[in-house]
């Protein structure tokens, strides 16, 4: 879309100041050259040039700007987009997430700490003091602790560590080899071998990390249960059995840390996730003063669901609102089903998304009610709940998760009456001095089926008026023209607009620190009339001025 932006108006007017003292001294000097060529000495006379006053007038072309609909909304992010159809009509889409849960964060996977010791018996150590070396096997039944109810049977590792450390006080050489039978990357178990070696100071220690990433675990234990994995150990003592006893131990501390699935299959429990809030901008009332009326005829509010964890979701919306752009007023929807259309991927499906839909419109829930409170935010609470009819066969991968997007659609069909909005620009200019007189022209084309108005006050730096622009009413620029029967403007509207300025207004405008801009908008029929706006239509301005300096 081709715009040209218009400068601040200071810009503007330090253009004029800068143009009109180059062309005052080209005039001077073709003053001076006249003067020197012209007359003789005895002829010219020094005071002429003290006490005379000049007062040229320079004239210059300041601005030429077309603005469009993405110009006049104020569409600026990336969240809000305008979209034409073949026909080039608009429609104005908003876009945010209402609600957004991972596999991750339905599932997480704390920190796992298990600890056993052992020590060896009367025999154990007559063995060891006869043959100088005792092995003996012990298995521990590790409960993996998981919350809400989860139920685990397998996890196949995306990231995490197993780590196996020792402690024995025992007087001897030691060696432990632990298994793990049920956690295997590429079918082999995992396994670690520490050996501890005496030196005469106790206690004696080892350690070891095995990265998990790609291990997978079944915690089936067998087939027989859930969230349960057995550990094998084999520890064999070597050396003399001199100053060990029945009260010696060797301690064994496995744990699982920083643990991230690919996948993970079995119950995810029957979890409540509730007062989930968000909230879209709705940036086309973002100036609204709160005057006039803007009326959409047919908005509409789309609600697309889409889910890959592989487990059954049950999702209301327990509450969409309106909050106007004063943050005062709201306005609460209706319509939405309850509960909302979620569908799941079942085992056939892992690693696919299903997808839902609904729309609100103006035939199935008060969303012109909605739109008709001009709000500055639609805001959202989503609640969810996991298995709602109970224990189920759940799945889980990493990329896993479950979104509720909103699109508030905002078709360019509708009316306008007095609507207004407003603005506030910095603006600073102190370099007026030469300027006695400013007279601006401006010539304005109006493509829009619109009749706008436009005021611009200047004010201090606490937004206290010192001087308008304009009178009340003064500038309108009217609608473009429709022809019966059809719904383009098939002739723009038109105004010419001089503004003065003199040497007390200018005075005014040297102290301001704001230009506050409003505008307002009203539709054909005094507002009573739906009309449509096109991508083509334009806004067209042009500005000229003529300045009047004053030089001595």
């Amino acid at each position: 879309m081709y715009m040209r932006k218009t400068p601040p108006f200071s810009d503007l007017l330090n253009g004029i100041v800068r143009g009109a003292k180059r062309s005052l001294s080209s005039l001077f000097i073709a003053v001076v050259v006249l003067v020197g060529t012209g007359c003789n000495k005895d002829d010219f006379n020094p005071d002429l040039l003290e006490e005379t006053t000049w007062s040229p007038e320079v004239a210059f072309p300041l601005v030429y700007t077309e603005m469009g609909i993405s110009d006049l909304t104020g569409v600026n992010d990336s969240n809000t987009t305008i979209i034409t159809d073949p026909d080039q009509f608009c429609t104005l889409i908003y876009a945010g997430r209402a609600f957004e849960l991972s596999a991750a964060q339905l599932a997480p996977l704390p920190d796992q700490y298990f600890n056993k010791s052992y020590g060896l018996s009367n025999s154990q150590l007559n063995t060891l003091g006869v043959a100088g070396q005792v092995t003996i096997t012990k298995s521990q039944l590790v409960d993996f602790s998981v919350s809400q109810g989860m139920e685990i049977d397998s996890i196949t590792f995306k990231d995490g560590t197993f780590d196996f450390g020792i402690s024995s006080d025992f007087p001897v050489n030691a060696t432990v080899l632990l298994t793990i039978a049920s956690l295997q990357k590429d079918g082999v178990p995992l396994t670690a071998t520490l050996p501890l070696n005496y030196s005469g100071g106790i206690p004696v220690t080892a350690s070891s990390i095995v990265n998990l990433t790609g291990y997978r675990c079944d915690f089936t234990n067998g087939g027989i249960t859930h969230n349960q994995l057995k550990v094998d150990y084999t520890i064999t003592f070597s050396g003399t059995a001199s100053g060990a006893s029945t009260s010696n131990r060797i301690t064994l501390n496995p744990a699982f840390k920083g643990l991230k699935f690919q996948s993970l299959f079995g119950y995810a429990g029957q979890q409540s996730i509730a007062n989930i809030k968000d909230s879209i901008e709705i940036s086309i009332f973002n100036n609204s003063i709160g005057s006039g009326t803007f009326t959409i005829a047919e908005p509409k509010i789309r609600f697309d669901i889409s889910n890959s964890l592989g487990l059954p979701i049950s999702a209301r919306v327990n509450q969409l609102l309106a909050l106007n752009g004063n943050l005062t007023n709201f306005v609460v929807a209706t319509g939405v089903p309850d509960p909302l259309p979620v569908g799941s991927p079942n085992i056939s499906q892992i690693g696919q998304t299903v997808n839902s839909t609904f729309t609100l419109d103006h035939n199935n829930s008060n969303i012109n009610a909605l739109i008709g409170q001009q709000p500055k935010y639609l805001i959202t609470q989503t609640q969810a709940t996991t298995n709602p009819a109970g224990h189920a066969i759940n799945f889980l991968l990493d990329s896993s998760k479950i979104a509720v997007d909103v699109h508030v659609e905002l078709p360019f069909y509708g009316t306008a009456n007095n609507f207004k909005v407003k603005d506030t620009v910095p603006f600073s200019y102190n370099d007026l001095a030469d300027v006695q007189d400013l007279l601006l022209r401006m010539e304005l084309e109006n493509g829009f089926p619109l009749e706008s108005s436009v005021q611009l006050i200047f004010t201090d730096e606490n937004l206290n008026p010192l001087d308008t622009m304009f009178t009340a009413d003064e500038v309108v620029i009217p609608s473009g023209i429709v022809a019966p029967g059809d719904e383009r403007v098939s002739l723009p509207g038109r105004k010419v607009h001089d503004q003065h300025f003199d040497q007390q207004r200018i005075q005014k405008i040297l102290s301001a620190k704001n230009i506050v801009v409003v505008a307002s908008a009203t539709s054909m029929n005094e507002g009573n009339t739906n009309v449509r706006i096109y991508a083509d239509y334009k806004m067209k301005i042009k500005i000229g001025a003529i300045a009047k300096m004053k030089i001595q």
